[in-house]
Order: structure tokens, then sequence, then C-alpha cells
């Protein structure tokens, strides 16, 4: 029984692994200043401070090398 919950682990292990391997490009400072606005982006920051004021939503303050970032 033991050896069928480990086989089944691995492959649900591998599954998942293949499920997430499409690349996803991260964009620069550049590219996001220059996004449309509302459009979808990815960005790699550090989160130097959060703000919630309303209905438990949270503001963020990010920061990267390259420049600052705020979401909401």
């Amino acid at each position: 029984m033991k050896k069928i919950f480990a086989l089944l682990l691995v492959l649900a292990t591998v599954f998942t692994l293949a499920a997430c391997g499409e690349k996803v490009k991260v964009m620069s400072h550049e590219e996001y200043i220059a996004a449309e606005l509302d459009a979808e982006v990815i960005v790699d920051t550090y989160v130097q401070a959060t703000q919630s004021w309303w209905e438990d939503k949270i503001t963020v303050y990010c920061q990267s090398k390259d420049g600052a970032y705020f979401a909401y």
C-alpha cells in the first residue's frame, strides 16, 4: 500500500511540474512603464511596505534594482 501511495505522489508531482513548465517573461522596469494601462504585467520585485484601508484589500509598494512599483 505504501508503494502505491508513493507512486501516486511521484506521478502527481511529475504532472504538476509538467503543467508549471511554461516560461514566464519577467518585464524590466522600462517595459513595465511602457505597458498599456490595465495590462497584465509580471515583474520581479521586493515588497517594501503594504497598506490596508478598505475591505481587507491592500496596496503594495515594491522596489527592484531598476525602479519602484505601486501595486493595488
